[in-house]
């Protein structure tokens, strides 16, 4: 890992392949990461956000598809994150929502949706819970979004209420 302010940051990628238990490197993000998140969305392709410590890497996405080995950069979200959650959906967009900002210092609650078409974010709800504010989904540093997809195929998380 790389050093910046002390905080550990890779910006090489890997493909892991269960069948053998190898890793084969893959292209280059487009920035730099730590406690990013990622999904494979429906149309093959992996999008990867968030970075801890690092404004602009957390606000900005990267796309990577295997099939040209190739990563782009997104759009912005809408808020620059940190370990938040990255949910696929069945159109190859995805929901990005939870996490801090890149110094932990706060807890979001807003949705963003990711666009395939545009590659872009754009703010899909402002809480977690609509009828209800302060709620935020828990997490620690292993999850991975297959931990919450239930057989029928729709995921569930676990949440908290924030008080005072």
């Amino acid at each position: 890992m790389s050093s910046n302010l002390g905080v550990g940051q890779l910006q090489s990628m890997e493909i892991f392949n269960p069948l053998n238990n190898s890793f084969t490197p893959a292209a280059n993000m487009n920035y730099v990461r730590t406690w990013s998140r990622g999904a494979q969305l429906t149309n093959g392709k992996v999008l990867v956000v968030g970075c801890w410590y690092d404004n602009t890497s957390g606000i900005i996405g990267d796309l990577y598809d295997p099939v040209a080995d190739a990563c782009v950069v997104t759009g912005n979200m809408t808020v620059s994150r940190s370990n938040s959650f990255v949910l696929p959906m069945n159109d190859s967009s995805a929901l990005v929502f939870g996490g801090n900002d890149p110094h932990g210092m706060t807890n979001y609650e807003q949705i963003d949706l990711y666009n395939p078409a545009t590659n872009s974010f754009s703010l899909f709800q402002n809480t977690l819970l609509p009828m209800d504010t302060l709620w935020f989904p828990i997490y620690s540093l292993s999850d991975i979004v297959e931990s919450y997809k239930m057989s029928n195929g729709k995921f569930h998380y676990a949440c908290r209420k924030e008080y005072g």
